[in-house]
């Protein structure tokens, strides 16, 4: 396990740090493409803004696959995901900006890259890919997920949005929990999370719309849990497990994946980027997009558009 801290100036410094972070801990990089792969896990970073060509300088978006062929993966996820600088601020967001402070996390037994920046004080993105461990599935358990989502070509938004400030009873925070946006009909890309299950006849997952079967989500093995922190009586928070369910074209859920190293968490008593130690492993603490602890289950207006105080925990040492 490692853990790697630093300042990037822009999407292309932050990519050579993650790349460099990978391969320090035996990853290997394509030649061409920054494609990382270790294991079953093949992921592909690149400067990521849909919404003109001018690629320099932007957000940074990954994308998961099985394999690669000259730096072009091969059986790629059905969308990217990142995070961004050119978001719909008319919704009260605060684009990505540089430079921004990083914190790079590489695990092992499973593999997995988890990436968060902070930026202008109190905003946090965040992005990572990596291998499962999955439950009575056929497929790999390679996935990717990230902060932003692309949008679904020729709608409004299709220059991305930013999905982190939410409220959590809108079903809308990243890493798998639930619907980008809730009320749009979005193109099968526009999703936050992608994970492999070779599930019912269908490669790739994702959380595309809560509301449609075949589709993945931890909100029901989350949600009501992380509602309830802190504890009220000694003010101490769970560190809920990422457990991924599937539904299933007869609408019932299955459990199907677990991200080991990852949990959800209030962060009331938390300070951005502080630690929880739990035995010999610690927990890294930030916001998943900004703390807000007057509106602490999140809120979307234009002056509040914030993610209260849900966080997310990354396992840093053990």
């Amino acid at each position: 396990m490692a853990y790697y801290t630093g300042t990037a100036t822009s999407a292309a410094d932050l990519i050579i740090a993650i790349c460099n972070a990978a391969v320090a801990n035996a990853w290997t990089k394509t030649a061409t493409g920054d494609i990382l792969y270790k294991g079953n896990v093949y992921a592909q970073l690149s400067q990521w803004n849909p919404r003109d060509n001018n690629l320099t300088d932007k957000g940074v978006g990954v994308q998961a696959g099985l394999g690669e062929s000259e730096g072009v993966l091969t059986t790629p996820s059905d969308g990217l995901t990142g995070i961004r600088t050119d978001l719909q601020t008319s919704y009260g967001a605060t684009a990505l900006t540089y430079p921004c402070t990083y914190y790079i996390f590489i695990n092992t037994s499973p593999d997995e890259i988890v990436v968060a920046v902070n930026f202008s004080s109190l905003y946090w993105m965040w992005l990572a890919f990596g291998q499962s461990t999955t439950i009575g599935i056929t497929g790999t358990g390679v996935y990717c997920w990230g902060s932003c989502f692309p949008g679904a070509a020729g709608s409004d938004i299709n220059f991305g949005f930013n999905i982190c400030g939410q409220a959590i009873y809108y079903n809308q925070y990243p890493c798998f929990y639930g619907a980008p946006i809730y009320n749009y009909v979005l193109g099968a890309n526009a999703a936050s999370s992608h994970i492999h299950l070779g599930l019912d006849s269908l490669a790739w997952w994702n959380n595309h719309r809560y509301d449609q079967t075949q589709i993945v989500s931890v909100k029901n093995s989350v949600g009501d849990i992380l509602q309830l922190q802190p504890n009220t009586w000694n003010s101490e928070a769970l560190l809920v497990r990422t457990q991924i369910l599937a539904r299933r074209a007869d609408s019932f859920w299955s459990y199907v994946a677990e991200l080991p190293h990852f949990r959800y968490v209030r962060n009331t008593f938390f300070d951005d980027g502080e630690g929880i130690t739990l035995g010999t492993d610690n927990w890294f603490v930030a916001p998943i997009y900004k703390k807000n602890l007057v509106y602490p289950e999140g809120i979307s207006t234009a002056a509040k558009f914030q993610s209260g105080t849900s966080a997310f925990a990354v396992r840093k040492t053990a």
